[in-house]
């Protein structure tokens, strides 16, 4: 698949800002409705997601965590405003669950470079889950979202 796609978690104004910033760069930037409404085919081609956080959606952490436990071949960046990084909460979810963050306002060829390695990386998982070199380690077997990235970390 040639086309590089990215999942884009974001409020409507943040998501066509981030949408042009990754179009230039050659993303296709897909919403969580679009992602979702591919074809399971095509869906095990995105690797790499991006998440707007600020301290608004502070209580959605949980339901965010979910959809990110759901699939360990994502890797995920996190775009950040300020004021998220005084909350000991949010910050344990960048530690946990985010590839790299960026702090507001993006440095576009930073988020670039970010995104491309988070995507390789995720695709070495990627391969690591069809290879089955990723299940059965240390006694445990399972091949559940959660299990793969147990075995991942």
């Amino acid at each position: 698949m040639s086309e590089r796609l990215v999942i884009v978690q974001a409020s409507v104004p943040w998501f066509e800002q981030v949408n042009g910033m990754l179009a230039e760069a050659g993303w296709r930037a897909l919403g969580m409705s679009a992602f979702e409404a591919l074809p399971r085919a095509v869906q095990q081609h995105v690797h790499a997601g991006v998440l707007m956080l600020d301290k608004d959606n502070e209580a959605e952490l949980d339901e965010v965590d979910v959809l990110m436990a759901g699939r360990a071949d994502i890797e995920w960046l996190a775009l950040v405003s300020a004021d998220c990084l005084s909350s000991d909460k949010l910050c344990r979810f960048l530690k946990s669950r985010c590839f790299d963050f960026h702090p507001l306002p993006v440095d576009r060829e930073r988020l670039w470079a970010s995104l491309g390695h988070a995507e390789g990386m995720a695709r070495l998982v990627a391969k690591e889950v069809a290879d089955g070199e990723i299940s059965g380690r240390h006694g445990m077997i399972g091949r559940s979202a959660a299990m793969l990235n147990l075995y991942r970390n």
